[in-house]
């Protein structure tokens, strides 16, 4: 770290992350995410994207069995699908067996290895987004193993799913609260916003058409923009404390340009 004029971290929870174990102040600046603008009737389907990856921490089983309660208190009208990648690994493909048979009488299905044009039908066509990662489980987790931004969360939004995730890492620097979104502390808070929600057309429509609102401020227009405007501080900055050797730019030039 020591060699580097400026740091930048992809969200406030990483930036403060980076001061706290490197003492170096970090900017922060969002990854760019773009979202598709298709519009596709909305079902009773709850998405969730994660690697069915053995360590990945993406908590598919927890996910489980939310939605089994869930089904439970509301019927099956509901489905779940759950989307990801998943290696050829036998540890990684035995994750994902496990997983099935843990949902073998739910209404789940399991969209493995999607294409991206697949991937955003499911989003398209979904109201609620599940997400989590490290949820009730905060304390225990280190923080490289959180959800340090969430572009998938952003993508759900911007398909105009209403997402429903952790109140850690930077999931809460995305999400507002009760306006475009959820924040969970616990599997019983995601069942019981998730019950909230489902069970109100008007405040699923409403609630996603703020968080595709919302999903916009990471757009790469802005991304674009913060980036140059970081750059442009940056070297600002040094030419303000390092003026050229020699006086004018031209001399500089020269003395760059001397074999």
């Amino acid at each position: 770290m020591r060699g580097y004029h400026t740091v930048i971290g992809n969200s406030r929870f990483t930036s403060s992350w980076i001061e706290r174990r490197w003492k170096r102040p970090a900017e922060v600046l969002y990854p760019p995410v773009a979202v598709t603008t298709t519009s596709l009737p909305k079902e009773n389907t709850i998405v969730s994207l994660g690697r069915f990856i053995v360590t990945d921490g993406k908590n598919h089983a927890l996910q489980l069995e939310t939605f089994r309660k869930f089904v439970s208190m509301n019927g099956r009208d509901w489905r779940l699908c759950l989307i990801g990648f998943c290696t050829d690994l036998p540890q990684d493909r035995a994750y994902l067996d496990k997983l099935k048979a843990l949902a073998i009488d739910l209404p789940v299905s399991f969209v493995v290895n999607a294409s991206r044009d697949t991937l955003w039908t499911h989003l398209a066509t979904a109201k609620l987004y599940w997400h989590a990662t490290a949820l009730g489980s905060e304390s225990d987790v280190p923080p490289e193993r959180m959800e340090h931004f969430g572009i998938a969360t952003v993508e759900a939004m911007g398909a105009g799913c209403v997402p429903l995730v952790p109140m850690s890492g930077g999931q809460p620097e995305i999400v507002e609260h009760e306006v475009s979104g959820f924040l969970c502390r616990d599997a019983e808070s995601l069942l019981k916003y998730t019950n909230r929600v489902a069970s109100s057309e008007s405040l699923c429509q409403n609630m996603g058409r703020a968080a595709r609102e919302r999903s916009a401020a990471f757009c790469p227009e802005i991304f674009s923009q913060q980036l140059s405007q970081l750059v442009a501080g940056e070297f600002g900055a040094r030419l303000a404390v390092s003026p050229p050797v020699g006086g004018g730019l031209g001399t500089h030039s020269h003395r760059l340009n001397r074999p």
